[in-house]
């Protein structure tokens, strides 16, 4: 009995022993499984604004990270005033799911052309709060808006902004901050000499330049019912220059027009006056199908039989770029 006993007792010792080092071998095999992969980090929002037309009223807006990014509800601040989220807005070109390197141009949203400031918030409600804005530009004038949260941000220094005429547009790499990764627009449309009065009882004429560069216009031409006048620089300068600079205006006088009903074109000093590509400008007052109509109609400024009614004096309305009767008063 006694060594049966030790029998049984070795035996359940030896199956201790074992269980003890299954144990160890397997028991503890959890701990040395490696610890599950952490989330990966959201990607960071590199949405920059590169294009504003305060003009046109128009931004446009770009993806310089590696994942697309939905903006539909950033919104913009500009002077204090806010828009709703972006997809409230129009959308000119693109998608507010924005790409990976893709754009979007937006309006409907006014801007001042005089200057003011743009900032482009991720969703919020509260604008001073740097960490919320994405990006910010400001133009023609300095402390506008959110100007002093975009300098707390560092994307902006105090008392900067972009010189010059808009379109204005962002030249960095999406990394590059500041006035001087933005440039204004370096175009100009030249000249654009036009009618701007016609007084047939007083015979006094009016010019504007409506363009962004000076023009000496000494040598130009009038012509009525087919009837020409030698240069410009032959009559009688009433008021101003022939040589016109931007938005200035000449008056001239010493030329007899009809008081009842005439057409009326400028010219320039080369090319007959049956050209229209010598034709500048045109008016008409009384009756249509007068003198050089068809020139103009050809040209596109003038409609054929469209005449100004009334005795004058006849101004035009436009901006510079408009033809026509409509742009008559």
């Amino acid at each position: 009995m006694t060594l049966n006993k030790k029998s049984n007792q070795l035996a359940g010792y030896s199956k201790w022993c074992l269980s003890l080092l299954l144990i160890f071998a397997f028991g503890c095999g959890d701990d040395d499984q490696p610890d599950p992969m952490p989330p990966a980090p959201a990607p960071d929002i590199e949405v920059r604004i590169v294009s504003v037309d305060p003009a046109n009223n128009l931004f446009t807006l770009q993806n310089f990270g590696s994942a697309a990014v939905d903006i539909s509800d950033f919104r913009l601040c500009s002077k204090f005033q806010y828009t709703p989220d972006l997809e409230g807005l129009t959308i000119v070109t693109g998608s507010l799911n924005l790409a990976a390197g893709a754009t979007v141009t937006l309006s409907d949203w006014p801007l001042d052309e005089a200057g003011a400031d743009l900032g482009l918030y991720q969703q919020t409600s509260d604008f001073e709060d740097a960490d919320t804005m994405q990006d910010f530009v400001q133009w023609v004038t300095a402390g506008n808006g959110r100007e002093s949260v975009a300098v707390q941000k560092g994307i902006w220094g105090s008392g900067e902004f972009i010189e010059g005429n808009g379109p204005y547009t962002y030249t960095g790499n999406g990394q590059q901050n500041g006035v001087d990764q933005w440039e204004a627009s370096s175009s100009t449309v030249g000249p654009i000499i036009r009618i701007l009065s016609v007084d047939p009882a007083a015979d006094v004429f009016v010019l504007q330049n409506f363009g962004d560069e000076a023009l000496d216009i000494s040598d130009y031409r009038f012509c009525s019912r087919f009837n020409y006048t030698s240069d410009l620089s032959s009559l009688t300068i009433n008021q101003g220059s022939l040589n016109l600079e931007p938005d200035a205006t000449v008056e001239i006088s010493g030329w007899d027009v009809d008081d009842t009903s005439a057409d009326f074109g400028l010219y320039l000093p080369s090319g007959g006056f049956s050209d229209p590509d010598a034709l500048v400008d045109f008016v008409q007052y009384g009756a249509g199908g007068i003198g050089r109509e068809p020139v103009a109609v050809a040209k596109d400024i003038w409609s054929a039989g469209d005449f100004l009614t009334g005795t004058g004096p006849f101004t035009y309305q436009g901006d510079g770029t408009q033809n026509g009767l409509a742009f008559w008063d």
